[in-house]
């Protein structure tokens, strides 16, 4: 194998590594400083989420 290869092998290796390691961060670590840390939540979205007992028969209805 000549020099320029193994160098092309090495460096795209070390390319993988680091794009790796900065996706799981990515998935990982809480952002320190969120963007809309006090943001309102408006009236119609605060009970999507949550079960409550007959539900699926008031969507129906």
């Amino acid at each position: 194998m000549d020099i320029q290869f193994i160098t092309a092998l090495l460096l795209g290796l070390i390319a993988f590594v680091y794009i790796g390691k900065q996706i799981i961060k990515q998935f990982t670590e809480t952002e320190k400083d969120p963007k809309c840390d006090n943001c309102p939540v408006p009236e119609g979205t605060q009970g999507i989420g949550k079960k409550e007992k007959g539900s699926l028969k008031k969507m129906l209805d």
